[in-house]
């Protein structure tokens, strides 16, 4: 796990500079395994993860090449939607996140844009 944390956090970051990335906004996901529920077997095999290894290999990473690291409270980031901020547990399906309001998309492109939106609210005006 360790030798694919490092794999990932390099790929991010390298994707980071090329883009120009100033920042890189994260979920806060300390106690996640606390908070977590899951009856799914392969969902509990989630908790075997080393989130913060994988969050700490990014921060140092990002440090080196100048890009600030931010976390965001993580709640509701995968049941709300991206377009319309309706929050409904059930608009999530596996991959796929698809709301009343005709948004329909990938699950995990849906969350990283509530990521983001959550981030630029807690920004000043």
């Amino acid at each position: 796990m360790t030798d694919l944390n490092h794999k990932i956090s390099r790929q991010l970051i390298n994707l980071a500079v090329q883009e120009q990335v100033g920042t890189i906004i994260m979920e806060n996901l300390e106690n996640i395994r606390n908070t977590a529920r899951s009856l799914n077997r392969a969902d509990r095999n989630i908790h075997s993860w080393t989130f913060y290894q994988l969050q700490q290999f990014i921060e140092y990473k990002a440090e080196l090449a100048g890009i600030k690291v931010e976390y965001i409270n993580p709640k509701y980031t995968s049941q709300s939607c991206s377009k319309c901020n309706k929050i409904k547990k059930s608009n999530r399906k596996a991959n796929l996140y698809s709301c009343e309001c005709g948004n329909h998309i990938h699950a995990d492109l849906n969350a990283s844009r509530n990521i983001a939106n959550k981030y630029l609210e807690q920004q000043p005006a």
